[in-house]
């Protein structure tokens, strides 16, 4: 399920130098197309597997629905990325436009993926192992009041709990778009 990430995020890679004029870029524009299709088949393929796993439950609840809401708001970047850079290739317009849309795809697929990490390894898992300065200002230690680190933690994943969950949740309208 993770193998369209890499495929768009090389894909991203291709055209950045393809924009930056380097001399192998007449090269890497019919390279990066073909990226983009796999990419974006790929995508289309991951929602479609993603929602067959989702039946088996077990995941937390707003984490699981912006997964899920991004998962497949990426899956239609790509393919509309896919269109304008196939417009872009054939009849030289929507350059800027297909540009555009892969960028935000790209945002749009970062923090899926970032939701979906925490999904699988919990919301401390990038801090987890890091230095205990660096562990304790991700997690909001207030030093001069001697909070526990937990303390605003907590208050912050409730709060984005129910926030992805109005946003994403069963009800919302997203989910209406989903069903």
């Amino acid at each position: 399920l993770h193998l369209p990430v890499g495929v768009l995020a090389l894909a991203a890679i291709m055209e950045f130098f393809v924009f930056s004029r380097a001399r192998s870029s007449q090269f890497l524009a019919p390279a990066t197309t073909f990226a983009l299709m796999v990419g974006a088949a790929g995508a289309v393929v991951a929602v479609v597997l993603g929602s067959f796993l989702a039946r088996k439950g077990g995941f937390g609840f707003a984490e699981f629905y912006a997964h899920q809401a991004l998962g497949l708001a990426t899956a239609a970047g790509a393919l509309l990325t896919l269109v304008l850079k196939l417009s872009a290739d054939s009849f030289r317009v929507f350059l800027w436009p297909y540009r555009l849309v892969f960028g935000l795809t790209l945002v749009v697929l970062a923090v899926g993926a970032h939701f979906g990490g925490n999904m699988v390894h919990e919301s401390d898992y990038l801090t987890k192992y890091a230095p205990a300065p660096v562990r304790d200002r991700a997690r909001g230690r207030d030093r001069e009041n001697g909070l526990p680190a937990e303390t605003g933690r907590m208050a912050e994943d409730d709060l984005l709990d129910r926030g992805l969950g109005e946003a994403f949740g069963p009800g919302s309208v997203l989910d209406s778009l989903a069903h």
